[in-house]
């Protein structure tokens, strides 16, 4: 089994989400790689790393003048990709060679909402109606065309803004015949603050009024709840007696997932990228000019094993440190903690003392 390679690709994009985690490299003025460099580290994965998928992002990547020709070149070597987009520039006559090509895999189209008046307060005015209208045509063009070899995924960001919705969100990515609606957890970086973020009875309200709608239309769309614990599974099917969407939570920072950004340095992930590495030695990590192992075997990549296969990091984690889905469906961040801390997930703790009160009963 190969990496998972995360690439952004361009910081340049035509909108500034209230949630954007990148808003900070937004239109970075920095010069990005060039075709040329971008194909030469194609050349090099290709060559030398056992690379499964590769996912474009950015900013928004479709405003490279050359992603046409950067996504046919990971198809000359097959490399297979997907892309996120904000579906502004989409357009069927304009990257339709993207979609024909074979090693596409999965288009992530953000929405944040199932009308206007919720998407466009995040997005931004006049976002909503232009997406819908690419999103029904890309849809359309892959029915017509028999394009079983990719995926079309609605990323939504549970806010406060939108989490009365997510039940709407589900019935209109039914309607518009996607095939996977993901549910992402709010993140306080970037644009984002926790102000932005759902509270914990919030949280509980969209479980259980998710957890009957996902029973209702399981056969007809994919959700992914990568907002939620593999523990609510659990929470679901012995407190309310319903299933819920199979989860699992975090990554495989450093072992099965790497970042690479616009500028070619290459990390485990991008939040340790911005943690660890200080800024006058970022450059060390770039693989423009080296080879992609010469990086990935620096020491600063040993410190997600160092931090995480100790035996004393998750022990401080509660209630994780007895949770059986530990190291198993779920792998917490390590980034946000130092290693002597004790660490308290609140989102795990509530269901665990309500599960323990009917284990009592």
């Amino acid at each position: 089994m190969g990496l998972m390679l995360k690439w952004d690709i361009t910081y340049k994009c035509n909108l500034y989400c209230k949630h954007c985690l990148n808003s900070k490299l937004l239109d970075n003025k920095v010069e990005e790689l060039n075709t040329s460099e971008i194909k030469n580290i194609i050349d090099d994965i290709s060559g030398e790393v056992p690379i499964d998928y590769i996912h474009i992002l950015g900013g928004e990547p479709t405003f490279r003048k050359d992603f046409i020709e950067i996504t046919n070149y990971m198809g000359d070597k097959d490399i297979r990709f997907g892309f996120n987009t904000n579906g502004l520039n989409i357009k069927i006559e304009k990257f339709r060679d993207v979609y024909l090509n074979k090693s596409l895999k999965n288009i992530v189209i953000s929405l944040e909402g199932p009308n206007a008046m919720i998407n466009d307060k995040i997005r931004g005015k006049n976002v909503f109606d232009i997406v819908i209208k690419n999103v029904k045509s890309l849809v359309k063009f892959k029915k017509e065309n028999n394009l079983d070899h990719f995926y079309i995924t609605i990323n939504t960001v549970i806010s406060k803004t939108n989490y009365d919705y997510v039940l709407d969100m589900v019935d209109f990515c039914i309607e518009l015949g996607v095939d996977d609606l993901n549910l992402l957890a709010l993140l306080p970086m970037g644009n984002a603050d926790n102000n932005m973020a759902i509270t914990d009875e919030q949280e509980l309200k969209l479980v259980k009024n998710l957890s009957i709608k996902y029973n209702q239309v399981k056969d007809k769309l994919k959700i992914v709840p990568k907002f939620a614990r593999p523990i609510i599974i659990d929470y679901c099917r012995e407190i309310l007696g319903v299933d819920f969407p199979e989860i699992t939570h975090g990554c495989g920072a450093g072992t099965t997932f790497a970042f690479l950004n616009n500028l070619g340095q290459l990390s485990p992930c991008d939040r340790f990228f911005y943690t660890y590495v200080k800024e006058d030695e970022k450059d060390k990590f770039s693989i423009k000019d080296k080879k992609f192992f010469e990086v990935w075997n620096d020491n600063v990549f040993n410190i997600p094993y160092q931090l995480t296969e100790g035996s004393s990091f998750y022990t401080k984690y509660k209630p994780c440190n007895e949770c059986k889905y530990l190291g198993n469906k779920c792998y917490p961040c390590f980034i946000p903690h130092q290693k002597d801390e004790e660490v308290k997930v609140s989102q795990c703790i509530k269901y665990f003392e309500m599960l323990k009160k009917v284990e009592v009963s």
